[in-house]
């Protein structure tokens, strides 16, 4: 596994339980602590990287209010941020 792999994979780890919000302005990656996490809302002050990413779930659909986002689809938003 190449480092880009471990730290999309290390990411996606710290952001289980991320969820879908419908008003939200899309998913972004901001740094904590422990490094970088996932998240659907922004909070003042949060350091965020890169653009905020709107996508569909996995099966293509639109996620709805409240999608508790699966690993692989934390993966897949980790790797569209950081335009991978």
């Amino acid at each position: 596994m190449t480092t880009i792999q471990k730290t999309i994979a290390a990411i996606a780890d710290r952001s289980c339980g991320v969820r879908w919000q419908a008003n939200s302005k899309g998913l972004a990656l901001i740094r904590e602590r422990n490094g970088y996490i996932l998240v659907a809302e922004l909070r003042p002050g949060d350091d965020v990287l890169g653009e905020r990413l709107v996508m569909p779930r996995e099966d293509g659909q639109r996620m709805a209010d409240g999608h508790a986002l699966t690993l692989p689809e934390r993966e897949r938003a980790v790797r569209n941020i950081l335009g991978l």
